[in-house]
């Protein structure tokens, strides 16, 4: 976002020698980019501006060179909170607001042909239908998941799990199931379930094909803060699978890793859950130590402004933390607004050194075993 914002593409290939500069910088949107998403075949790329410019933007890419040609555009007025591909079209979801955007390729089978520098490529006008919400008008829908072709899951802010089929002559929209809580991510698991979280980090999975034939059945995985679950607090913004591992990222940002396991015909349970070690709020600055430090034998150490201090490895792995009291302020307003701005280790002694916003050094002896 900013002065001229960009959308810029890098190479993921292991063989590529320009991994570290772009392939293609994109500067078509004024205000900032909002949304991004590239088709499951990775030939086009979605790019929705922010909601100053709202053109929703379809480029061709080409696969071996990784340049990018504006194929199709549409002005997308409403305030759109996803994106997604559903075959060969971009869905659009956010407040009152379900659109489908019909992509079609010059040579009409999606492929290179229609891609940068080719005799057919030329810009359209991408065209667009909204679907028929019914007493669903006045919701937010915050996600959008593709799950075949034609065929996608919406979820709402109110909890509302939404099946949209557009493989008929009109789309149809529908309701499926209420959760209960705010829905703000959603994912498969395991090819045959619905994973959806959301507000109170709160998780819970369906059986897919039970949702869609209308006998929906749900089976909590986390469940509010305090009810004796594993997982995050607050909301969970982010949702994926590696494997047999369910991933969640909170508003916190902290991850955590949960292998489920199969409980009845309903859904999963927690088999094991693992946070993965973070500040939760942003990070203001890492030092290095040596191989002899006596600082729990870590390599480095990083420190966030509400004065957490954490020491890890050569491998990422939280090897130690400690928490530096802020004090000094006048007023309990004042107390709120102190921060820690610098920590240093005097290695060959276990002592570490920190100052704060309001001017306090503090010495703190770390003794280890």
């Amino acid at each position: 976002m900013g002065h001229k914002p960009r959308i810029l593409i890098f190479s993921t290939a292991r063989d590529s020698a320009t991994t570290a500069s772009p392939l293609s910088s994109l500067a078509e949107h004024t205000f900032g980019v909002r949304c991004l998403a590239f088709s499951p075949n990775s030939l086009w790329l979605a790019s929705l501006g922010d909601i100053n410019d709202g053109f929703l933007y379809v480029w061709a890419v080409n696969s071996r060179t990784g340049s990018a040609t504006l194929h199709a555009s549409n002005k997308c007025t409403s305030s759109v909170r996803q994106i997604a591909w559903m075959g060969n079209s971009v869905i659009t979801v956010g407040t009152r607001h379900v659109k489908i955007w019909r992509v079609e390729s010059n040579n009409g089978d999606g492929s290179d042909d229609s891609g940068p520098g080719s005799p057919y490529a030329q810009l359209q006008t991408l065209p667009g239908r909204n679907c028929v919400l019914g007493t669903l008008l006045e919701r937010t829908f915050t996600t959008v998941l593709a799950i075949a072709e034609g065929r996608a899951i919406v979820c709402s802010d109110q909890g509302e799990v939404c099946f949209l089929d557009d493989t008929g002559i009109t789309p149809q929209f529908r309701k499926m199931v209420e959760v209960g809580f705010a829905i703000f991510s959603a994912v498969v698991y395991s090819e045959e379930y619905l994973v959806v979280g959301g507000g109170g980090g709160r998780v819970v999975t369906f059986d897919l094909k039970s949702l869609l034939t209308g006998t929906p059945a749900g089976t909590p995985v986390i469940e509010k803060d305090g009810e004796g679950h594993p997982g995050p607090p607050n909301e969970i913004l982010g949702l994926a699978t590696m494997n047999d591992l369910l991933i969640t990222l909170d508003c916190r940002r902290r991850f955590h890793f949960l292998r489920l396991s199969a409980e009845g015909s309903n859904g999963f349970a927690v088999a094991s859950a693992k946070r993965l070690p973070a500040h939760g709020t942003s990070v203001l600055g890492v030092q290095p130590l040596s191989s002899d430090a006596k600082v729990f034998g870590a390599a480095y150490l990083t420190w966030s402004a509400e004065g957490l201090v954490l020491f890890w490895d050569h491998e990422g792995v939280n090897v130690g933390d400690m928490q530096i009291a802020l004090k000094g302020a006048d007023t309990e307003d004042d107390v709120l607004l102190n921060e820690l701005r610098i920590v240093r280790a005097i290695q060959d002694q276990g002592l570490i050194v920190s100052g704060d916003k309001h001017g306090w050094l503090r010495f703190v002896l770390i003794l280890i075993g």
